[in-house]
């Protein structure tokens, strides 16, 4: 049987240790932007984070609203669902 090719060489040569350097160099700066970016975009998000829950709270209203719908409304088939043929009693 033939010997199996090791995954490393044994004796780093120089040329292989200026790749490993080169690439690793480059992992590390492409590595860099991208945290830089998803940082910003985060810090973006959080600083408008109040907006946000302003609009999340008036629809949190509005459904209470909806919700707070006289039952003879809901009966008779006003509101949401009804045109989808759901019946909302039976």
């Amino acid at each position: 049987m033939a010997k199996k090719s090791p995954l490393r060489p044994r004796k780093a040569t120089r040329a292989n240790r200026f790749r490993v350097w080169f690439e690793r160099g480059v992992l590390g700066v492409m590595m860099t932007v991208v945290a830089w970016v998803v940082e910003r975009r985060l810090l973006k998000v959080l600083r408008s984070g109040t907006s946000s829950k302003k609009e999340l709270e008036k629809a949190e209203r509005e459904e209470r609203r909806a919700r707070a719908a006289t039952p003879a409304e809901r009966e008779a088939g006003v509101g949401p669902g009804a045109e989808g043929g759901e019946s909302s009693g039976s």
